[in-house]
C-alpha cells in the first residue's frame, strides 16, 4: 500500500485483499500499476522485489549486487553514465564496458565482429510516430491526413530495423489545403530522417521542416506549436496509449480528446480504445522499434527486455 500511495495510487486493505484505485495521473490504472516500484523502507537504502539491492551511487553511477548469489549468474552490476552516445560507445570499442546499450543500427555495424562484444537485438515497447494537432486539425482532417501518409517509406526512411506497423496499406491521396509545418527532436538521430521523408510526400502541403534539440523540441511539443510532429510513443502494452491520447494526460501533446476513447481505456478496453483511435486518428503509428546492444561475449544468454531493456538481467549466464 505504501508502495503504491508513493506511485500516486489509491490504496486501502480491504478483508485481507488491496483494493487499489486511480489516483491524480488521469493514466489508465494498469498503466500507474507498471510504473509502479514496489519497495519497503529500509537503512541505508530502500529495498525492492527485484534480485538485485543497491550499493552505492551518484548522478554518475549505480552499483548493484544480487541479493542471493546464484552459480553462474551476475553478482555485480555497474552502469556508468556517459555524456554522449558516441562515448558510450567508444567505451565499449575500447573494452571498458562489458555492455553498452541503445545502439543505433551504424554503430552496431562496426561493433560486428569486435572480439569480445556481441550484438544483441530485440523489439522494444517504442514505436515511431507522427502527431497531428488537433488544436489546428479537425477531425476530418486529421483522419483525411491519417490515410494520405506513406508509412513503410516513412518506416524505411527511419531505418534502425523499425518494422513497419501496416506495411501493406495504399496512401489516400493527399487532402487539399494550407501547407503543414513537420517537426523533429535530434535525440535520435534516425528521426529527422523520418521527418524528412514526410516533409517530402506531403508534396505541396509541405511546410517549414523544424528540427530540435530534445529540450526545445519538448516545448515546442508543449506549446503545441506544430502541425505534424514525428517522435515515439509507448506503443506496448496497449493501454499506455492512453497516456499519450487521454484527455489531458500527461502526454497527450496533440491537444486530442474524445470521450470515447477515454471512456473505453477507463474501464480497461484498450481493444475498444483502439478502434476509436483509428476512426479518429490523433497520430499515425508508424513501426515499431528495434532495441539494439553489445554484450560481452562470455555472456552467453544476454537478450532484451520487452518492456524494462534489462528485465532479463538476473537470467544473463557468466563464462568463467
Amino acid at each position: 500500500m505504501a508502495s503504491l500511495a508513493a506511485a500516486g495510487l489509491e490504496a486501502r486493505a480491504s478483508g485481507g485483499w488491496v483494493d487499489i484505485g486511480p489516483g491524480s495521473s488521469r493514466n489508465p490504472l494498469e498503466v500507474d500499476l507498471l510504473y509502479a516500484p514496489v519497495f519497503k523502507r529500509a537503512e541505508p537504502v530502500p529495498l525492492g522485489t527485484g534480485p538485485f539491492a543497491f550499493v552505492e551511487g551518484d548522478a554518475r553511477h549505480i552499483v548493484l549486487e544480487r541479493v542471493k548469489p546464484v552459480p553462474g549468474r551476475v553478482a555485480r552490476v555497474e552502469f556508468h553514465a556517459a555524456s554522449t552516445a558516441r562515448d558510450a560507445f567508444a567505451l565499449a570499442l575500447r573494452g571498458d564496458a562489458n555492455a553498452v546499450l541503445n545502439l543505433d543500427e551504424r554503430q552496431a555495424e562496426l561493433l560486428e565482429g569486435v572480439p569480445g562484444l556481441r550484438i544483441v537485438r530485440g523489439q522494444g515497447p517504442h514505436a515511431v510516430a507522427v502527431w497531428m494537432n488537433g488544436s489546428r486539425l479537425d477531425r476530418a482532417e486529421r483522419s483525411a491526413l491519417a490515410a494520405s501518409l506513406p508509412v513503410a517509406e516513412l518506416a524505411r526512411a527511419y531505418g534502425m530495423g523499425c518494422a513497419p506497423l501496416d506495411a501493406t496499406s495504399v496512401p489516400e491521396k493527399l487532402p487539399p489545403g494550407q501547407p503543414l509545418q513537420v517537426a523533429s527532436g535530434s535525440s535520435d538521430s534516425a528521426l529527422p530522417r523520418a521527418a524528412l521523408a514526410l516533409r517530402r510526400a506531403l508534396g505541396g502541403r509541405g511546410g517549414d521542416l523544424v528540427v530540435e534539440p530534445p529540450t526545445r523540441f519538448v516545448a515546442r511539443l508543449r506549446s503545441r506549436d506544430f502541425d505534424f510532429a514525428v517522435g515515439t510513443v509507448v506503443a506496448w502494452p496497449l493501454p499506455v496509449l492512453g497516456m499519450f491520447t487521454r484527455t489531458r494526460a500527461a502526454w497527450n501533446w496533440g491537444a486530442y480528446s474524445n470521450p470515447r476513447v477515454d471512456e473505453a481505456f477507463g474501464r480497461g478496453d484498450a481493444g475498444a480504445a483502439i478502434d476509436e483511435l483509428r476512426r479518429d486518428p490523433p497520430l499515425v503509428l508508424v513501426c515499431r522499434r528495434e532495441r539494439i546492444a553489445a554484450v560481452d561475449s562470455r555472456i552467453r544468454n544476454a537478450t532484451l527486455g520487452m518492456w524494462g531493456i534489462l528485465e532479463t538481467l538476473p537470467d544473463w549466464e557468466v563464462s568463467p
